[in-house]
Formats: structure tokens, C-alpha cells, sequence
């Protein structure tokens, strides 16, 4: 009883054990009252590679912890795990964390270390944007670097991925502009797929269709053309 007295959480704890008793015998459902006993948060423990001792940007969106993050980078050697690029090459940006996700069917986990423009090339992949005739030559190279993620899913999350970027690529298909014209523009490397849908209506949505599905050779070849009309028009 003398220790009762002296530690108050204990003759808390106590009553709500008394509380939360269930009527018979049944089990206690017992509520801890002080917090020193509780395991530290993850969010206090994961912040090995936060410059200011915050929790980690790769277990805050990814739910990585800074072992496993390290186990990340040593897996990606410093180098682009899809093009192989060295992290040094990349103008200065870090190898971003790749991830699949969908909120529909809660599949989510971490395939790799890109660099920006692969990572990119990933969003065309999980048909969350348009392949553009740039992105789409690394297309073989994204279905394998996907075979080896980080974290394996199972057999079924993988069907729900596949389910997921079908359903993906049918919604855009609905939502392509019907103000439209196929693109036919050439360059010396050959012709833009006329497949390629331009909205002719919207500018600024044209010019994001264009460098999305051109090459930086037939981007530039555009440019000097219009450069070229607009110097005869003058």
C-alpha cells in the first residue's frame, strides 16, 4: 500500500483495471497511464538521415526505416537502378525513392533508386501518364528493373497492379481531348508517332503533349522551324 501511495500512476492504473474489468471473470483490458513505459514512436526513432534530427523524409512517405534505406543505397551502388546513371551525374538532384501506389487497393511498396527522368519513365509505366516515343525505349528496361524491386509483393498484389494500370490506361483513354488532330511532324531521326494526340485548342496542353512524345532532336527541329516561319513571316 506504501508504494500506492507514492506513485500515483500506479493507483491509476489500478483503477481503471478496476473499471475495465468485464462482469464474470472475462479478461482486463488494461489502459497504461504512464507514457515512459510505451516503446518509443517510430517517428522518434527513424532520423538517421534527417539533417536537422527530424523523421526521415523515406519512412515518413514510404515507411522505410534508415536501415532499410540503407540497405537501398548500398543496393543501388550510387548509380540509377534503371539506367544506371551515377548519382553524381544527375545535376546535382539525389536518387529519388521509387514506389508503386494505389489507394483503391492499398498496394504499395518501394521498388528502387531513380533518377529524376527514370522516374518519370515509371509514372508512364504505371499508366499514370502518357508514353512519350522518348519514354517509351525504356519501357523492356522498367518491366525489369520492376521484377527485382526492393519489396516483392505477392502473387495477388501483383494481380491488383495489373487490374490498376488497366484501369488507368482505359480512364485516360476516355478523358483524351476530342478538339484534337494526330500529329505528323518530322525530324532526321524519323517521324513522331501519329498516334500522338494534340489539343490544338489548349496552347499550354499542347505544348506539354509535344515534349512529352518527342525526342530532344525533334523538339529542337521544331523549334527551328517555327523560329524559321516566324523569320519569313517578319
Amino acid at each position: 500500500m506504501g508504494d500506492a501511495r507514492r506513485d500515483p500512476p500506479v493507483r491509476a492504473l489500478r483503477a481503471v483495471r478496476a473499471r475495465s474489468a468485464v462482469p464474470g471473470g472475462g479478461s482486463r483490458r488494461v489502459i497504461p497511464l504512464d507514457s515512459s513505459a510505451q516503446p518509443a514512436s517510430p517517428r522518434r526513432t527513424e532520423t538517421r538521415h534527417h539533417p536537422e534530427g527530424s523523421t526521415c523524409h523515406h519512412f515518413t512517405f514510404h515507411r522505410l526505416t534508415c536501415d532499410e534505406y540503407d540497405q537501398l543505397r548500398a543496393r543501388a551502388a550510387g548509380r540509377c537502378e534503371l539506367c544506371t546513371t551515377p548519382e553524381s551525374e544527375t545535376g546535382g538532384r539525389r536518387l529519388v525513392v521509387d514506389h508503386f501506389w494505389d489507394a483503391g487497393t492499398e498496394v504499395r511498396f518501394v521498388r528502387g533508386l531513380l533518377c529524376d527522368r527514370c522516374n518519370a519513365v515509371m509514372a508512364c509505366f504505371d499508366e499514370r501518364k502518357a508514353w512519350g516515343v522518348a519514354s517509351r525505349q525504356w519501357e523492356d528496361a522498367a518491366r525489369n528493373y520492376e521484377a527485382r524491386s526492393f519489396q516483392q509483393p505477392t502473387a495477388e498484389a501483383w494481380s491488383l497492379v495489373s487490374e490498376v494500370r488497366k484501369a488507368r490506361r482505359a480512364r485516360r483513354e476516355r478523358m483524351r481531348p476530342t478538339r484534337s488532330e494526330p500529329a505528323r511532324l518530322a525530324s532526321s531521326d524519323g517521324r513522331l508517332d501519329a498516334s500522338v494526340r494534340i489539343p490544338l485548342d489548349r496552347p499550354s496542353d499542347a505544348a506539354a503533349a509535344l515534349r512529352a512524345a518527342m525526342t530532344a532532336d525533334q523538339l529542337a527541329a521544331l523549334i527551328a522551324a517555327l523560329q524559321s516561319s516566324q523569320s519569313e513571316a517578319a
